[in-house]
Protein backbone atom coordinates (compact mmCIF):
# COMPACT_ATOMS: atom_id res chain seq x y z
CA UNK A 1 0.00 0.00 0.00
CA UNK A 2 1.18 2.99 -0.63
CA UNK A 3 2.57 5.18 2.16
CA UNK A 4 1.76 8.67 1.18
CA UNK A 5 -2.36 7.24 0.98
CA UNK A 6 -2.02 6.54 4.79
CA UNK A 7 -0.76 9.68 5.73
CA UNK A 8 -3.25 11.55 3.51
CA UNK A 9 -6.43 9.85 4.70
CA UNK A 10 -5.71 10.39 8.39
CA UNK A 11 -6.40 14.13 8.43
CA UNK A 12 -9.67 13.25 6.32
CA UNK A 13 -11.17 11.23 8.66
CA UNK A 14 -10.48 13.89 11.35
CA UNK A 15 -11.91 16.40 9.40
CA UNK A 16 -14.79 14.55 8.83
CA UNK A 17 -15.63 13.23 12.40
CA UNK A 18 -15.05 17.11 13.17
CA UNK A 19 -18.39 17.71 10.81
CA UNK A 20 -20.23 15.24 12.60
CA UNK A 21 -19.33 16.65 15.71
CA UNK A 22 -21.11 20.54 14.56
CA UNK A 23 -23.33 19.25 12.65
CA UNK A 24 -24.92 17.40 16.20
CA UNK A 25 -24.05 20.70 17.78
CA UNK A 26 -26.00 22.60 15.34
CA UNK A 27 -28.70 20.16 15.50
CA UNK A 28 -29.25 20.06 19.44
CA UNK A 29 -29.31 24.04 19.27
CA UNK A 30 -32.23 23.93 16.42
CA UNK A 31 -35.39 24.93 17.03
CA UNK A 32 -37.07 21.64 16.62
CA UNK A 33 -34.82 19.97 19.73
CA UNK A 34 -35.82 23.44 21.18
CA UNK A 35 -39.87 22.86 21.13
CA UNK A 36 -39.06 19.05 22.00
CA UNK A 37 -37.42 20.12 25.73
CA UNK A 38 -39.69 22.72 26.27
CA UNK A 39 -42.77 20.05 25.97
CA UNK A 40 -41.04 17.21 27.73
CA UNK A 41 -40.98 19.82 30.50
CA UNK A 42 -44.60 20.38 30.01
CA UNK A 43 -45.37 16.20 30.35
CA UNK A 44 -42.63 16.13 33.04
CA UNK A 45 -45.42 18.75 34.91
CA UNK A 46 -47.92 17.24 33.95
CA UNK A 47 -46.99 14.04 35.26
CA UNK A 48 -46.18 15.58 38.67
CA UNK A 49 -49.48 17.58 38.94
CA UNK A 50 -51.90 14.17 38.53
CA UNK A 51 -49.97 12.66 41.54
CA UNK A 52 -51.58 13.42 45.18
CA UNK A 53 -50.46 13.02 48.28
CA UNK A 54 -51.94 12.47 51.91
CA UNK A 55 -50.06 14.57 54.12
CA UNK A 56 -51.73 13.03 57.03
CA UNK A 57 -50.62 8.91 56.19
CA UNK A 58 -48.29 9.41 53.86
CA UNK A 59 -44.32 8.55 54.91
CA UNK A 60 -41.28 10.45 54.67
CA UNK A 61 -40.12 8.68 51.35
CA UNK A 62 -43.17 8.99 49.76
CA UNK A 63 -43.75 12.40 50.82
CA UNK A 64 -40.22 13.89 49.69
CA UNK A 65 -40.66 11.81 46.35
CA UNK A 66 -43.93 13.75 45.67
CA UNK A 67 -44.02 17.29 46.85
CA UNK A 68 -41.50 19.46 45.14
CA UNK A 69 -39.17 21.09 46.91
CA UNK A 70 -39.33 18.84 49.63
CA UNK A 71 -36.27 16.38 50.55
CA UNK A 72 -36.01 13.56 52.97
CA UNK A 73 -35.05 16.63 55.84
CA UNK A 74 -38.55 18.73 54.69
CA UNK A 75 -40.58 15.14 54.66
CA UNK A 76 -39.29 14.55 58.17
CA UNK A 77 -40.22 17.59 59.63
CA UNK A 78 -43.74 17.49 58.36
CA UNK A 79 -44.35 13.71 59.78
CA UNK A 80 -42.78 14.61 62.98
CA UNK A 81 -45.00 17.93 63.24
CA UNK A 82 -48.19 15.38 62.47
CA UNK A 83 -47.08 13.27 64.74
CA UNK A 84 -47.04 15.84 67.65
CA UNK A 85 -49.92 18.11 66.79
CA UNK A 86 -52.64 15.59 65.01
CA UNK A 87 -53.34 15.40 61.54
CA UNK A 88 -53.42 18.55 59.30
CA UNK A 89 -56.85 20.13 58.57
CA UNK A 90 -55.32 22.34 56.61
CA UNK A 91 -53.30 22.74 53.48
CA UNK A 92 -52.01 26.26 55.36
CA UNK A 93 -50.81 24.23 58.15
CA UNK A 94 -47.70 23.17 56.17
CA UNK A 95 -46.42 26.98 57.00
CA UNK A 96 -45.87 25.76 60.52
CA UNK A 97 -43.48 23.05 59.72
CA UNK A 98 -40.07 24.18 59.66
CA UNK A 99 -38.79 24.87 56.18
CA UNK A 100 -42.07 24.83 54.61
CA UNK A 101 -42.60 28.48 52.79
CA UNK A 102 -45.44 29.45 51.13
CA UNK A 103 -43.52 28.97 47.57
CA UNK A 104 -43.23 25.09 48.59
CA UNK A 105 -46.99 25.15 49.06
CA UNK A 106 -48.33 26.91 46.55
CA UNK A 107 -45.82 24.57 44.22
CA UNK A 108 -47.56 21.67 45.65
CA UNK A 109 -51.43 22.60 46.59
CA UNK A 110 -52.64 20.80 44.18
CA UNK A 111 -51.18 17.62 45.08
CA UNK A 112 -51.73 17.41 48.67
CA UNK A 113 -54.63 15.87 50.22
CA UNK A 114 -55.50 15.63 53.84
CA UNK A 115 -57.96 12.47 53.67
Amino acid sequence: MNKSLVKRSQPLKIAQLFSVFILGLILVGSPASRLHAEQTKVDDVSAIVSVTVNINSAPVDELAEALLGVGINKAQAIVEYRDQNGPFTDKNQLLNVKGIGEATLRKNSSVIMLK
